[in-house]
């Protein structure tokens, strides 16, 4: 899992190091960061297996707008601090990631493995260590995984980096709309970036994940719900049908509420279990046309992140505990590392304390990072206040003060 992220020079966040738990909530006001923070995980998934200016155009960005104002001379630097069981024992590797603010190019990548200090990868634009000799001299726009996927130099440790971020899932994104689209893909091993293959998810799912899937969303939504997919050729239709103990009530998908699809969503997500493993004969990694990557040995449970914004849109309030159940029921049952934001107190009181980080800027506009209850003051509220009404009724200066956060001259 991912224990440590540090950023240099990424939109607004100019050097922030972040501390990261299995379960790892963000709260702060508004453009401090949060989905800032989520946009650089996501980055780093995809430079692991496609082209940096592929991932921009998806996004609609340019190169400048990856850079912090007062940093534009300055490339965007990644180091982030893994955790993987390695022959039964935990090994800790990092992985720091260069890019150049001109035109996007890897300018210097390096993992090396904690416990003997060797540089189990290397690269940089002036030469290469570590890299399969016969790609020779590279200028490269993605990370040197994506080129060592599959070949003898890839060591275990790698191999771990590449298939949990392979499995990582990124629904920051998550609309209404591309959830309706139906969109039909071959190798979907997700709903999307945006939740446009979610009828095509449900769509192949058995018959006992069908029912399964029913139960835990009419559980949630109160009412006796049955989803429906059909495949028209150019996509698949999704609907549902309430039944009630005098009629049952199609609707199509155009008509359910943005709420309910959401939970839908969240629902299937924590059901996915298991991917398949496709590569190519050069042992590259098969992206599919959805851009997810196909990456895990068939039979092993998946794992790798979810990241989530602002998980409170859309959904009710009286279903929040359930939501969030489900969640850490994803972390603890099938090893997921699971990464979101809020704006929302009734999300904070069901979560973990210490799963909570405090995210805030100074005058100057930049922005820093601590755990919401890493000091003892701020853990003494807890013993009549939940983690919600704390943030509500203490107020930023408040709470700064309490973690011991001095204000600036």
């Amino acid at each position: 899992m991912l224990k440590r992220l540090s950023i240099k020079n990424f939109k607004i966040i100019q050097d922030m190091t972040i501390e990261l738990t299995p379960f790892t909530v963000f709260i702060g006001e508004n453009s401090c960061g949060k989905s800032t923070i989520l946009q650089v995980l996501d980055f780093l998934r995809s430079a692991a297996f496609r082209d940096i200016p592929e991932y921009l155009r998806e996004r609609g960005w340019s190169y400048e707008e990856l850079l912090s104002d007062s940093l534009l001379n300055k490339p965007v630097e990644l180091v982030t601090t893994w955790n993987f069981l390695i022959n039964g024992s935990i090994e800790t590797i990092e992985w720091t990631l260069s890019v150049n603010y001109i035109n996007g190019w890897i300018i210097k990548e390096k993992i090396i493995r904690h416990s003997d200090k060797k540089i189990i990868l290397s690269y940089n634009n002036e030469g290469l260590d570590n890299i399969p000799s016969s790609l020779g001299q590279l200028n490269i726009q993605s990370s040197a995984l994506k080129y060592i996927s599959g070949s003898a130099v890839i060591s275990e440790e790698i191999n771990k980096l590449i298939y949990f971020l392979g499995c990582s899932t990124n629904l920051e994104l998550l609309s209404p709309e591309k959830m309706r689209s139906g969109k039909k893909t071959t190798f979907a091993q997700n709903i999307g970036i945006g939740g446009e293959t979610l009828a095509y998810v449900i769509n192949n799912m058995s018959n006992s994940d069908k029912q399964r899937l029913n139960e835990i969303v009419s559980d949630l939504a109160g009412s006796n719900i049955e989803i429906l997919t059909s495949d028209l050729g150019n996509k698949i239709k999704l609907s549902i049908i309430i039944k009630t103990k005098n009629n049952s009530q199609p609707i199509d998908s155009i008509h359910i509420s943005d709420g309910l699809l959401r939970i839908i969503a969240f629902v299937v997500i924590t059901m996915e279990e298991k991917t398949i493993f496709i590569s190519t004969d050069d042992g590259s990694l098969l992206v599919t046309d959805s851009n997810e990557f196909i990456v895990a040995d068939s039979g092993v449970v998946r794992n790798g992140m979810i990241l989530l914004d602002e998980i409170e849109n859309g959904i009710n309030p009286y279903i929040t505990d359930k939501i969030i159940a489900l969640l850490y029921n994803l972390k603890e049952e099938k090893i997921r590392q699971v990464i979101v934001t809020t704006h929302s107190p009734i999300i904070l009181n069901e979560v973990k304390p210490e799963d909570i980080v405090f995210l805030w800027k100074d005058e100057n506009g930049r922005v820093f990072s601590k755990k919401f209850f890493d000091t003892e003051e701020m853990r003494e509220a807890l013993a009549f206040l939940n983690p919600g009404e704390i943030w509500e009724n203490f107020g930023k200066e408040a709470i700064l003060s309490k973690l011991g956060v001095k204000p600036e001259n």
